[in-house]
């Protein structure tokens, strides 16, 4: 039929095509590597099972929760005086998650201070969502000073009980915490009655194009490194690590 050319492919086309297919391939592959190894860099490391820190007081792992909210409860107020509302949203965030697992594992004194640490952040957000910065800073300040004397009363509390072997299958899939409230990985499971231990995948993996799953690792932790916090159907449950981190 006249009008309609025939195209002939010629080889330096087609060579064309190809250095284009394979350039495309190692672009992606260059960008998953990238990807996969920005992640894995900030992936903290823990101590192993069986090498725990000598404790420097009764309760290490409260302990160490409570600086870790101290802190994170500063920068918070920090961000706030400095008018930077998002950053310190995030922090009332990340706050109000240690809190809440922190009333969850105190009691007598501890347990008080807890409390009203966990109102008045709570508090402290509200006032931020709803434009009232001032109110918030005065709310992060009663929580200072409550998380101050929670931190005298670590020193003589006790650690909590782990919880038992009964209900560790609702931790399945726990948000793990670290002792800045941030999200750093997930509970996978709750092992080994008589030596109980806690696979973890610690690190946020990364998809690409949705089908590859990169960085982050599995690892193990004693159960006793672990602070656990409500069990619940609907909602978020959380864990925290309460082991120094590195990386």
């Amino acid at each position: 039929m006249s009008g309609i050319k025939t195209v002939t492919a010629t080889p330096a086309k087609i060579g064309v095509v190809i250095t284009m297919w394979v350039l495309g391939l190692f672009l992606l592959a260059l960008f998953a590597w990238a990807t996969q190894w920005r992640t894995t860099a900030s992936v903290p490391t823990v101590q192993s099972a069986g090498s725990s820190a000598p404790a420097t007081t009764a309760a290490p792992g409260l302990a160490a929760l409570t600086t870790g909210l101290q802190q994170t409860a500063a920068s918070a107020l920090a961000d706030m005086q400095a008018g930077h509302r998002s950053d310190a949203s995030h922090a009332l965030d990340a706050a109000y998650r240690l809190a809440q697992v922190g009333q969850e594992n105190t009691s007598g004194p501890l347990k008080t201070a807890y409390v009203t640490t966990v109102n008045a952040i709570e508090t402290a957000r509200e006032n931020l969502w709803n434009g009232n910065p001032d109110a918030a800073q005065t709310q992060l300040t009663t929580a200072g000073q409550a998380l101050d004397q929670a931190s005298n009363a670590t020193e003589t509390a006790t650690s909590p009980e782990a919880p038992p072997e009964q209900v560790w299958g609702q931790y399945q899939g726990a948000q793990l915490l670290g002792p800045d409230g941030q999200v750093i990985g997930k509970v996978e499971s709750i092992e080994n009655p008589a030596d109980p231990t806690v696979q973890v995948h610690l690190g946020k993996g990364t998809g690409v194009f949705g089908f590859i799953t990169l960085g982050g690792r599995d690892t193990i932790v004693p159960l006793d490194q672990i602070l656990w916090g409500r069990r619940q159907i609907l909602g978020n449950v959380y864990a925290v690590l309460t082991t120094r981190t590195d990386g």
